[in-house]
């Protein structure tokens, strides 16, 4: 059987998270959650942490900058986060989006900055933006919409590929160009543990909904979405 694509399983992903998932909103501002006290465990991570076998060192990570890539905790813990929106009967803490001091992806259940002005944004149930970027009613829109950006992207052709199909690292150079965020790249690679070479091969359309989600962490920590609990 005919291994489904990451865009066909963002598409059932996406429809489980509309219809099954109650919205409900409570008083707690996300950011103020210690995510680890009460997660569900529907995200194993294993020890070897991401899907791609042994861990390749991103530049200069490791003991001299050659060793394996040490896994990030904090970023493995994001992942379960955002996986345990698909948990039915979970709740989110509203938005917080007048709150500068808190990061906008955050304050804006927003994971991968998503900008108001994208289609993306009203289609997932957009209430509002801050500094530019979507404000979502829940962190469970927010995650969608995150999902959706990775199958819309795994669906268009890639200007900057040879095949023509998105790559991990054609992935994050759109979600934050080079101009804008100049660190972007480096920052997401340390986060995940990915050499740039990884990041280069790895086409979106031969990502499991998991493997989506452990890149969509990994780029939403580096923009600062950073879940108290999820720290240390």
């Amino acid at each position: 059987m005919r291994k489904p694509s990451a865009a066909q399983i963002a598409l059932v992903v996406g429809s489980v998270i509309a219809t099954g998932i109650a919205l409900a909103q409570n008083s707690t501002e996300l950011q103020m959650i210690n995510v680890t006290a009460f997660i569900p465990n529907v995200y194993s991570v294993p020890s070897t942490f991401f899907w791609w076998g042994p861990m390749q060192p991103a530049p200069g990570t490791g003991p001299g900058g050659s060793s394996s890539a040490a896994p990030s905790s904090h970023s493995s813990c994001t992942a379960r986060l955002l996986a345990s929106t698909m948990v039915p009967g979970t709740s989110w803490g509203p938005p917080d989006p007048n709150n500068t001091s808190i990061p906008i992806p955050l304050r804006a259940n927003n994971p991968v900055d998503i900008p108001a002005s994208s289609p993306l944004a009203e289609r997932y149930g957009s209430i509002g933006s801050t500094a530019g970027f979507a404000v979502f009613p829940s962190l469970v829109h927010g995650v969608n919409a995150a999902i959706a950006s990775v199958s819309t992207y795994a669906a268009a052709p890639s200007p900057n590929s040879p095949d023509s199909i998105y790559t991990v690292y054609d992935l994050v150079n759109t979600w934050a160009p080079v101009s804008v965020n100049p660190n972007a790249m480096a920052n997401f690679l340390s986060t995940l543990g990915m050499s740039q070479a990884m990041a280069q091969s790895t086409k979106l359309t031969d990502l499991s909904t998991g493997e989506m989600l452990d890149v969509i962490a990994a780029f939403a920590w580096q923009e600062g979405f950073k879940p108290a609990g999820c720290n240390n």
